[in-house]
């Protein structure tokens, strides 16, 4: 049994910082994140969320241009 394999479907559809650091990103990066430009994050009562589907398809360009970035 895999105790370690992400389950995006697993996660709520709007993910909080704390939600974030279940992916495996430490407290500060996951605040950091909420507060890039390039992440679609919604703000509700002062709070910052990210939607699922949206930053797993982040992460995964992340990961496709690391990996690219290292053939070259």
């Amino acid at each position: 049994m895999e105790t370690n394999r992400i389950i995006r479907e697993d996660f709520p559809l709007l993910m909080s910082a704390k939600d974030l650091q279940k992916v495996g990103v430490t407290k500060t990066m996951a605040y950091q994140l909420l507060n890039r430009e390039d992440i679609p994050v919604v703000c509700i009562g002062g709070r910052k969320f990210v939607n699922r589907d949206k930053f797993f398809q982040w992460l995964d360009s992340q990961t496709l241009a690391s990996a690219q970035s290292e053939k070259a």
